[in-house]
């Protein structure tokens, strides 16, 4: 696995336009007056939120297209249990050229995603309400998507078998997770092997917000098919991980 680090101008993740801007910043005043119904963060703060999370989604789809050489057109990506929209949400209006599928096991906040899409007026995005175990089944998503992304939602081995299996071959999924745990993928090799991938098909990329809020994406490209009885039935990744 290589691991590497953004050496660029922090600040020129946001060198997107102020129309763009301005739609981010709608979406952070809409998630935080959401908020008071549904616990979608425990951030309140308008400028925390803005720095910690709509900013963290845009430095980590910089981050991600560092990694991807050569993406495909048209670019569809899924969003496994996307919670408050980030980074699904936040890529939808800097990529419009894509197509974003949101999908939360959660009901209300799959409710707060579909909102959150009309008031901003996307139209490349899809909303699933559904557990992944359940959706990577259907032959409409499976090994169907370019770019699988899960932001801080799971342990690496479980992350894996709830998207290596949306991914389609010679596609990617990037796990966006915080610094420090530097045996993520050495702890996943029986899950990269029995999914569809390995170890030397894993980068990382380190990356700061502007506020400089520090992350990494671990990129893991699919190499094989992922076998039929992957992902196993609601709750079995997580009750007995692929370790």
């Amino acid at each position: 696995m290589i691991i590497g680090n953004e050496r660029k101008n922090k600040h020129e993740t946001h060198d997107m336009g102020p129309e763009k801007l301005e739609t981010l910043r709608r979406l952070s005043e809409f998630t935080l007056k959401y908020n008071r119904k549904v616990n979608l963060t425990a951030d309140k703060d308008p400028a925390h939120y803005l720095d910690r999370h709509i900013d963290d989604g845009v430095a980590a789809g910089h981050a991600v297209k560092q990694l991807i050489q050569d993406e495909p057109r048209p670019f569809r990506v899924m969003d496994v249990g996307s919670g408050n929209g980030v980074p699904g949400l936040v890529w939808s209006v800097i990529w419009g050229h894509a197509r974003i599928c949101l999908l939360e096991a959660k009901y209300k906040k799959s409710v707060f995603l579909e909102e959150a899409v009309a008031y901003l007026g996307l139209t490349n995005v899809d909303v699933l309400w559904g557990r992944a175990e359940e959706y990577a089944r259907k032959p409409e998503f499976r090994e169907q998507f370019d770019l699988v992304v899960a932001r801080a939602l799971a342990p690496m081995p479980v992350l894996l078998e709830w998207t290596l299996p949306f991914t389609r071959l010679q596609g990617h999924v990037a796990a966006i997770k915080s610094r420090g745990n530097e045996s993520e993928i050495r702890d996943s090799k029986r899950a990269l092997k029995i999914l569809g991938s390995d170890a030397a098909s894993c980068q990382a990329l380190d990356y700061a917000t502007p506020a400089g809020f520090e992350s990494r994406v671990y990129m893991v490209m699919k190499c094989r098919p992922t076998p039929d009885e992957y992902p196993r039935a609601p709750g079995g990744p997580s009750k007995s991980p692929l370790i």
